[in-house]
């Protein structure tokens, strides 16, 4: 098979759903990656100005990506990984990124952000931690007190259950106290 990107598929494909600006843009990001951003922000109900930030940025490739398909929200993409960031932040810029060193559980601020995204991004903090669940607990917990009244967390990720198991992801219909991850 040919490749969209050498006979034009993906060019044609792209305008049909984005201005040629942005086509341009996003030229050199792989096909799936700018649909992952689009659909990853096609769940985000946010209001002008909001501030979104990607948990593990990793390639920025999604980052930049979802700054350019959403330029009316600021976008941040953390990783710890500080030759990852210098390398990323030369690479990519629009008006509304910017990339930064951090650690998820040291360097969030509380109350400053409409949207988190952990993108593929959970399972690698899991394994790096020789599978240790309180670490992804206290992870969200950081998160979700980053947060900014009504922010929201959206969490993409594989899991492959054994066969004849399930995963069951219960959400409360309680009202948050803010307390903890839990209530």
């Amino acid at each position: 098979p040919s490749d969209p990107k050498q006979d034009g598929t993906y060019s044609r494909i792209m305008e049909r759903f984005f201005t040629s600006d942005r086509v341009e843009l996003l030229k050199d990001i792989p096909p799936h990656v700018v649909k992952k951003a689009w659909f990853t922000m096609s769940h985000a109900l946010l209001n002008p100005g909001a501030v979104v930030l990607d948990a593990g940025c990793n390639s920025g490739e999604m980052t930049y990506a979802m700054a350019v398909l959403y330029p009316g929200f600021e976008f941040i993409g953390l990783d710890i990984n500080a030759t990852v960031i210098a390398d990323i932040s030369k690479k990519f810029s629009r008006p509304n990124l910017r990339f930064q060193v951090g650690n998820i559980y040291t360097d969030l601020q509380e109350n400053s952000y409409d949207l988190i995204i952990n993108s593929f991004f959970l399972h690698e903090v899991y394994s790096a931690s020789f599978y240790n669940d309180r670490l992804i607990l206290a992870a969200l917990e950081k998160q979700y007190k980053a947060l900014k009244k009504h922010g929201a967390l959206i969490i993409r990720d594989y899991l492959n259950p054994p066969p004849g198991e399930y995963v069951l992801i219960e959400f409360t219909d309680k009202v948050p106290s803010g307390a903890t991850f839990e209530t």
